[in-house]
């Protein structure tokens, strides 16, 4: 912290049920080490309701990118015939993936068989896909969970 601003997680007890908490802190001075020997909190916050997160600035984390998709974009003969097929995921300008990126599909009818993060905004999924369980009038969504924004999919035939 020195002479900057950070957020330090606390966890603490009241009558004896944990609470977590945050405290903004501002570094003032250092030493020649770069050891923070002055310093001020700014701001602090904590959830009253035991054993529930707390965000700073009150803000849940964004919810993961999700997009419903509909066996009508996986052929389903195609399918029968090549059950592996390639998937490209992308996502809009606010998304960004990261190499950890999980994809579910909400179904077991799609089973990602080898993933490769081509940019921090597109993923080569490489499927296999049950078609005789592909519903036309059913949906599922693609998720990836550590993403925010919209996401896009481009079926590889």
């Amino acid at each position: 912290f020195d002479k900057k601003t950070g957020y330090l997680g606390v966890r603490f007890q009241i009558d004896e049920a944990t609470h977590y908490g945050w405290v903004k802190y501002q570094g003032d001075n250092s030493t020649d080490n770069g050891t923070t020997v002055s310093g001020r909190i700014v701001e602090w916050a904590y959830e009253d309701a035991p054993f529930e997160p707390i965000y700073v600035d009150a803000e849940p984390p964004a919810p993961p990118c999700t997009l419903a998709l509909t066996p009508g974009r996986i052929n389903k003969l195609t399918s029968l015939i090549m059950p592996v097929t390639g998937i490209i995921i992308r996502g809009n300008e606010s998304a960004n993936f990261t190499r950890e990126s999980e994809i579910s599909w909400g179904t077991d009818t799609i089973r990602t068989l080898f993933k490769l993060r081509l940019s921090s905004k597109t993923i080569l999924a490489l499927v296999r896909v049950k078609p005789l369980l592909l519903q036309g009038d059913d949906s599922f969504e693609v998720t990836v969970d550590d993403c925010t924004g919209e996401l896009g999919v481009v079926t590889l035939r």
